[in-house]
């Protein structure tokens, strides 16, 4: 499950800018905003555009900002008398101006939860797609994010967008060079592949187009390009590896590597103090690692390279005191990174290695959750390579194994009736002579 992060839209707040006093009384008489009733508009006002027409639309727009702040009553009454009829009658002028200012009055409508203003707003689908190969950011921007909106609470909307062709539309805006366009592209994503029914209509549609090798490639220039696009887009892939529907395509795709080098990057750069954001996209890009190597795809598709271990250390290092949920993320990864492998004790350091005692505690940390955990670790056969460390002169790696030792006998049975001798492994006899050694210089130390 996602863990839910406010997306503030950066779209600006809906307004008349530049609109002087003197022209703003001019409200026309059909217009009462106080008692949010609106008469419909006259269809020659409505498509006049010069003169004192021309604020006379303004007008509307003016009576109509902030319409997110109102009752959903009054809202609801919108749909009913055919302001949002107008209002995309506006949103399709030729003036720039009045455009913009009903662009951001549907924005604001966008934000809803009545299903009845979602599907008012079907006919402008076509335009919002329409616009986003205008040469204005701040309106593509702005179309994007009314888009994202209108997806979340509409499955008509969605269904409507389909056909429309909003795969190619995304799939031709992804390569756009602006930042603020990729992040509100990511958003429209990330609400379509969270639908009900985006396994079945939605993913494959993605799968076929440019979007996953861009998703990609954002993701990996995160650090070096913008963090906020690379984050909407590491949740994308995410809610696509999920549906567990594309995994072998997302893997032919490098997937698997492309993630493994975000997080040596995110490992080998650590935030300076006040930085925000970057844990942000720690989450998402640590979810897909994770449930990529829960796939059963075989160890040749499994990270075999001791970086990734050691990165997480330094992760968690970097960001647990301010952000203790990173804490969860690594240690879910660190156990399907060591799952089901055969070839998993060489991911784990050996007792001489500077991660040795911090593998201990993570261990540790695994199996304090209780019997299932330490089954889990018995039967992948941490005991035996337990065992050597107890004899190091290092009193912290030894600490943190005896404790883990504590763990393992006192949740898991199978611990208690091991016998060395009867599996070939003479070394527990070995530790049992030195038990006495170790325990005073324990308590030396």
């Amino acid at each position: 499950m996602r863990l839910w992060l406010p997306r503030p839209s950066t779209a600006q707040p809906c307004g008349v800018q530049g609109l002087n006093a003197a022209t703003a009384l001019h409200i026309p008489p059909w217009l009462n905003r106080r008692n949010c009733q609106f008469l419909p508009m006259k269809r020659n006002e409505a498509r006049c555009w010069d003169g004192t027409a021309s604020w006379h639309c303004m007008a509307v727009i003016l009576g109509m900002s902030g319409v997110a702040l109102w009752p959903s009553r009054c809202v609801g009454e919108l749909v009913l008398d055919g302001s949002i009829r107008t209002l995309i009658g506006l949103f399709t002028s030729s003036l720039a101006d009045v455009q913009m200012q009903a662009g951001r009055c549907l924005h604001e409508l966008s934000h809803s939860s009545d299903p009845d203003v979602a599907e008012a707003c079907l006919p402008v689908t076509s335009y919002l797609l329409t616009y986003l190969s205008g040469p204005s950011i701040e309106f593509t921007e702005l179309c994007l994010y009314t888009l994202g909106n209108l997806v979340v609470e509409s499955e008509a909307v969605r269904k409507r967008l389909l056909p429309q062709g909003i795969i190619p539309v995304l799939a031709s805006c992804i390569q756009s060079p602006h930042e603020a366009v990729l992040e509100g592209l990511g958003y429209v994503l990330s609400q379509l592949l969270q639908a009900k029914e985006a396994p079945t209509e939605i993913i494959p549609l993605v799968l076929a187009s440019a979007l996953p090798q861009h998703m990609l490639r954002l993701v990996c220039s995160g650090l070096k390009a913008g963090i906020g696009a690379a984050v909407e887009f590491a949740w994308c892939l995410h809610y696509i590896i999920c549906s567990q529907t594309a995994n072998t395509a997302l893997l032919s795709l490098g997937a698997l590597p492309a993630l493994t080098s975000v997080v040596l990057d995110l490992a080998s750069e650590p935030p300076p103090d006040g930085a925000e954001g970057l844990e942000l996209l720690v989450c998402p890009v640590l979810r897909c690692l994770s449930n990529l190597l829960a796939e059963d795809t075989g160890c040749e598709m499994q990270v075999q390279d001791e970086r990734l271990l050691i990165a997480l250390f330094l992760i968690l290092h970097s960001f647990l005191q301010q952000h203790p949920f990173i804490a969860q993320e690594c240690l879910w990864l660190l156990n399907n990174l060591t799952g089901e492998c055969p070839a998993e004790p060489e991911l784990l350091p050996g007792p001489a290695s500077v991660a040795g005692s911090l593998v201990l505690t993570v261990m540790c940390n695994i199996a304090v959750k209780g019997p299932l955990f330490c089954q889990r670790l018995h039967q992948h056969l941490v005991l035996p390579l337990l065992l050597p460390t107890l004899t190091l002169t290092d009193p912290e790696a030894v600490g943190q194994c005896l404790e883990l030792l504590h763990l393992l006998f006192l949740h898991c049975p199978e611990v208690r009736a091991w016998n060395p001798a009867r599996d070939g492994d003479d070394d527990l006899n070995t530790v049992i002579v030195l038990l006495p050694t170790i325990l005073s210089t324990q308590t030396c130390a």
